[in-house]
C-alpha cells in the first residue's frame, strides 16, 4: 500500500534495466543519451577571437578543406560549427581546434545511471556511446552496455559515407565508472574504406538490441539490423556468428545455459540457438497482427546488410526507431557543385 518513490534521472529516455547480482544496485541505460556534441553559432564562428580568427566556414584539415573546395563554386556561405567535448572537458572540432571560450555549457552525456537500492543515491557512467540500446551485468560484476556511437563532429558527406556510426560494447566497474574499456563489435572493418566485399559486410553486426551473459563470462548480442546473433568474449572479441530471423532483439538463456532464445521482432518468431554448437536449432512463428505492408516495408529502415557499404549502418542508425538522433550533422561537399535552392518548403 506504500506509494511508489519517484526518482529524477539526468538523462533522456531511460529504457534498459539490469540489477547487480546481490540486488544492491540497479543500472538504468539512457536510450537517447547523446554524445557530448553541440554547435557554435554563425556569429561565434565569425568571431575574430575564435580559433580560426573569424574564418567562416573554418577548414577541417589543417588550414585546408578535405575534400578540397571546388574552384568553380562561389565562396561558401557562412555556417555554424559542430563541436564535441573531449574527456578533458575541452570543446573541439574535427580539426582538433579548441572552441571552449565560445562553447555552450557542459552537457551531461550520462549514459548509464547507477542506483544504490538501499540509499537511492544515483551516480552516472558517462561518455560511453551515443545511443545505449541494452545493458547487462557480467558474472564478475562489471556492467556492459551495447549501442551505437555517432561521429557527427566529422564534417562533410564524403568523409562520413558508410562510416558515420560505430557499433560499440562498453564495460565499466560500478565502483569506478570513469574507467570504461571500449570495444568495436565490428573489428574486422576498415573504416578507411567506404565499401567492402559482400562476405565481409555479412560479418558486420548492425543495430545491436540485446545482450545476455553466460556463466562462462561470454556475451550473446543480437543485431536487429544485421539479422544475426554473435557470441563475444569479455573484451568484445568475436567468437561466433549465428544467422536468425529478421529483426532479432530480446535474448533469454535457459537455466542450464544450453539454449538461447531470440525474439525476431520483424519476422514474428522465436529462434532457439544451441549454445554448444553455436547454431540455430529451431525457429517458431507466433501470431503477429502487423499489417502486411508494414511487415514487408519496416525492415527496409533497419537492414544494415542491404543498405550500407560496410554492413553496420542503415537509415535507422540516425533515425533511431524511426525518430531522430537529435544530433547536428554537416553533410555538405566542398568539392561538389553548387545547387540553387528552388524548392517550396512544406513544414507541415
Amino acid at each position: 500500500a506504500t506509494a511508489p518513490t519517484v526518482l529524477n534521472l539526468e538523462g533522456e529516455e531511460p529504457r534498459a534495466l539490469a540489477p547487480s547480482a546481490d540486488g544492491s544496485r540497479v543500472y538504468i541505460a539512457f536510450f537517447e543519451s547523446g554524445n557530448g556534441s553541440s554547435i557554435v553559432g554563425i556569429n561565434q564562428v565569425s568571431n575574430p577571437n575564435g580559433p580560426y580568427a573569424g574564418q567562416n566556414p573554418p577548414p577541417n584539415s589543417g588550414n585546408t578543406f578535405s575534400p578540397a573546395l571546388n574552384p568553380a563554386n562561389p565562396p561558401p556561405p557562412t555556417a555554424a560549427q559542430i563541436i564535441r567535448v573531449d574527456d578533458q572537458g575541452v570543446w573541439r572540432d574535427d580539426n582538433g581546434r579548441d572552441w571552449s571560450s565560445l562553447a555552450p555549457g557542459r552537457l551531461h552525456d550520462h549514459d548509464v545511471a547507477v542506483l544504490e537500492t538501499a540509499t537511492q543515491a544515483i551516480t552516472y557512467a558517462d561518455r560511453l556511446m551515443t545511443t545505449v540500446m541494452a545493458l547487462a551485468v557480467a558474472p564478475e560484476g562489471r556492467v556492459s552496455a551495447i549501442g551505437t556511437e555517432a561521429t557527427n563532429e566529422i564534417r562533410f558527406e564524403p568523409n562520413l559515407t558508410s562510416r558515420f556510426v560505430r557499433v560499440r560494447l562498453c564495460r565499466f566497474d560500478p565502483a569506478t565508472p570513469t574507467t570504461k574499456p571500449v570495444a568495436d563489435l565490428n573489428p574486422h572493418l576498415d573504416y578507411n574504406q567506404t565499401t567492402t566485399t559482400a562476405e565481409i559486410r555479412a560479418q558486420s553486426l548492425g543495430d545491436p538490441r540485446g545482450i545476455v551473459f553466460a556463466t562462462d563470462g561470454n556475451a550473446w548480442i543480437s543485431g536487429m539490423g544485421s539479422n544475426h546473433v554473435i557470441r563475444a568474449g569479455v573484451d568484445g572479441t568475436r567468437l561466433a556468428r549465428i544467422g536468425v530471423g529478421q529483426g532479432p532483439t530480446g535474448l533469454v538463456l535457459s537455466a542450464d545455459g544450453g539454449k538461447l532464445y531470440v525474439l525476431n521482432k520483424f519476422d514474428g518468431s522465436i529462434s532457439t540457438i544451441d549454445t554448444a554448437s553455436a547454431s540455430e536449432a529451431a525457429r517458431l512463428a507466433f501470431f503477429d497482427p502487423t499489417p502486411a505492408a508494414i511487415k514487408q516495408g519496416r525492415p527496409m529502415l533497419y537492414d544494415t546488410q542491404a543498405s550500407s557499404g560496410l554492413g553496420q549502418v542503415a537509415c535507422a542508425s540516425c533515425h533511431v526507431d524511426a525518430k531522430s538522433d537529435f544530433l547536428a550533422w554537416d553533410l555538405g561537399d566542398p568539392a561538389g557543385q553548387m545547387k540553387t535552392f528552388n524548392q517550396t518548403c512544406r513544414p507541415n
